[in-house]
């Protein structure tokens, strides 16, 4: 878009700096109190005229005035003040400003930097000075009026009398947001052909600018208003919202600077301030999304983590995490005379409630880690690392809880573990949120992942398989995505008796036929050397365990000498402590469908089936007393969520489903 970059200064404005005076420092973490947000850029300068410089805003936007509370003066009420130029003096006119790009123009901008893996729509200046001929000429008179909402209901149009008024103390309240327009005749640009903010100019002398740039955009994996409600609490218009993912402003201006309107007297004030490596420092971009793949994200999660990047003793840089995922490491200058430093080699790890890995390829099938991931951007061009929700997070993403009742338990929880695990690990929480609808980006990272595999993307995409259907024929559809998950042959097992030829089960179709439960494979001499005796007879909860990606936290074992009513209480009260949400259930109505079930040994020969049922929910939550006592836990399967209560007395506990007592509880927490 012609003329829509302009630099911080215009060329008229070089003779009014003293060009040696100039400092520029980046604000990273540990800045002292009272610095602007990280990667913001502070400008310290002094003047040798003493009219102040009149900023000029990177691009064109609706701008706003962000009052500093402790100014002195007051804000006009248009209801009852003057507004002459005599008036202006007791006003609060110090503050910052910010300005916002639209969507249309950001477009046409985002091309101008490709060395800039992400552009700011979303720019403040600080602290700047409202002049009289920004507020009487360029606001009042200059810029496109617009009608402006006041108190009470009312609108102000622009044929009002009084719009003048209310346009100065609106601005000023932060609540007017004029329109800055380009155009491509130069002289049209209202950033240059009207008076613009100032730098403060204090006693002193001594002038600090800060600029901070960031993005802000709607997440891809939740609703836009989960970015609400920060601790501490801030408004949407500070760059310390977690909606603002900042960017390095240095770096903005560096990378942007081929796109400013050329004006050949601001070279030299330029060049004092963008100086480039190894005069200046360089800004390493290191990618994280939640996709398997180096794609553009956007996520509610990314600022609730703290990325920690170690170069060697002594130098390492934290930074949370921005809403885009990209953080910036930055590599000091040399001192002058010496030889620029080789590119660095970091240690990353992150603090909060996310794992992590190096992304890409099929990482998809690895689980996340805590351990740091080594970085050689020596080697590298932009690193990219895959971050992961716990799975018990993950596995309520999807907040719809279908009740289609009916016999499909295993398929349910099953449907729900793969959705979870192909949104967390694939689509980077694209597929959970709005489960309907599955766009054609979501569709396509799915299906590049899944090229090469049994797994179709269309078995998930727009909230199938439905969870309605019948299990028998819907089950079957999720079998191929273990097997992409799970492509690896199973482990055999030491079982006497192995036939010349036994069939070997990759991983995925042993986590489908221990989920279901289903006996023939466990005792067929066949497939029998696929299953171990660990995790048979234990549904979901043991095919997860198989697959690495769970620990059984109720693993029943009857002790020698039990009773009956022992052994089911023992079982009933280890379920009542320490189960994670999301947490893989399967319960037996008998303890002697579990034994057989364990013991390879149900009866029926070719069509074994177990003499009463079980189960297969999914652990939601705890129900407590007004003491705080469990009384029961609260479960989702086929009927939503329902409560499993505990029924009897100490010594003879069960916990009930339907009303009726189960004997034998199995359950896993994820590891993941």
């Amino acid at each position: 878009m012609p003329n829509a970059l302009r630099f911080l200064f215009s060329g008229n404005d070089l003779q009014k700096v003293v060009l040696n005076s100039i400092q520029v420092e980046d604000i990273v973490a540990g800045a002292p109190a009272g610095s602007p947000p990280i990667a913001s850029m502070r400008l310290n300068f002094r003047q040798s005229d003493p009219g102040p410089l009149q900023i000029r805003p990177l691009f064109p936007g609706t701008m706003r005035f962000l009052v500093d509370p402790a100014a002195p003066g007051a804000i006009p009420d248009p209801a009852t003040g003057s507004f002459t130029e005599a008036d202006y003096p007791g006003w609060k006119t110090l503050g910052r400003l910010l300005i916002i790009l639209s969507d249309q123009t950001a477009g046409e901008i985002a091309g101008m930097a490709p060395m800039l893996p992400v552009k700011p729509n979303r720019i403040w200046y600080g602290p700047v000075r409202l002049p009289p001929g920004f507020l009487f000429e360029t606001l009042t008179a200059g810029l496109k009026k617009a009608p402006i909402p006041a108190s009470g209901g009312r609108t102000i149009r622009t044929s009002n009398a009084d719009w003048r008024k209310f346009a100065i103390a609106e601005f000023l309240a932060g609540r007017y947001t004029p329109l800055l327009v380009t155009s491509a005749n130069a002289a049209q640009d209202d950033r240059v052909r009207f008076v613009m903010p100032t730098v403060e100019v204090p006693n002193s002398g001594d002038i600090q600018l800060d600029v901070t740039t960031a993005l802000a955009q709607k997440p891809q994996d939740a609703l836009d208003s989960e970015f609400e409600n920060p601790a501490p609490p801030v408004g949407q218009e500070e760059p310390t919202h977690p909606r603002n993912g900042l960017i390095p402003a240095r770096e903005v201006y560096r990378r942007l600077r081929p796109g400013f309107v050329a004006e050949p007297a601001a070279t030299a004030l330029m060049n004092a301030i963008l100086f480039d490596w190894p005069e200046g420092p360089l800004f390493w971009p290191i990618q994280f999304t939640r996709t398997s793949e180096a794609t553009n994200n956007c996520s509610v999660h990314f600022p609730r983590q703290t990325v920690h990047m170690l170069a060697g003793p002594g130098d390492s840089q934290d930074q949370t995490l921005p809403a885009h995922g990209f953080v910036y490491f930055r590599q000091a200058p040399p001192p002058t005379g010496q030889p620029a430093p080789p590119a660095p080699i970091l240690q990353v790890s992150l603090t909060g409630n996310m794992k992590w890995l190096p992304g890409g390829g099929t990482s998809w099938r690895s689980p996340g880690q805590t351990a740091g991931v080594a970085i050689d951007f020596g080697a590298i061009g932009t690193p990219h690392v895959s971050l992961r929700l716990p799975m018990s997070e993950a596995m309520f993403s999807d907040t719809s809880r279908p009740a289609p009742r009916g016999a499909r338990c295993a398929y349910l929880s099953m449907r729900r573990t793969v959705r979870a695990l192909i949104d967390n690990r694939i689509a980077g929480g694209r597929l959970n949120f709005g489960v309907n609808t599955t766009s054609a980006v979501t569709r396509g990272i799915i299906r590049r992942a899944f090229q090469g595999t049994p797994a179709s993307v269309n078995a998930v995409a727009a909230n199938a398989p439905n969870p309605a259907g019948d299990p028998n024929v819907l089950a079957l559809t999720l079998e191929p995505m273990w097997r992409a998950f799970f492509p690896d042959p199973a482990p055999q097992q030491p079982i006497p008796g192995a036939p010349a030829n036994p069939t070997v089960l990759d991983e995925g179709e042993m986590v489908y036929r221990l989920w279901q439960s289903i006996a023939i494979a466990f005792q067929s001499n066949q497939t029998s050397r696929n299953f171990s005796d660990a995790h048979i007879g234990r549904g979901a909860p043991g095919a997860m365990v198989a697959a690495n990606l769970a620990a059984f936290h109720v693993d029943p074992v009857r002790n020698v000498g039990d009773s009956d009513n022992a052994y089911f209480d023992r079982v009933a009260g280890s379920m009542l402590a320490g189960l994670q949400p999301g947490a893989l259930l399967q319960f037996w109505n008998l303890n002697s469908d579990f034994e057989d079930l364990k013991n390879r040994s149900v009866p029926g020969g070719a069509n074994p089936q177990i003499a009463s049922y079980g189960h297969s929910p999914v652990f939601v939550d705890y129900v407590l007393d007004v003491t705080g006592n469990v009384i029961g836990i609260t479960i989702l399967d086929q009927f939503g969520e329902s409560t499993s209560a505990v029924a009897g007395p100490a010594g003879n506990r069960r916990i009930q489903w339907d009303g009726d007592d189960q004997q034998i509880w199995i359950a896993a927490n994820w590891s993941e």
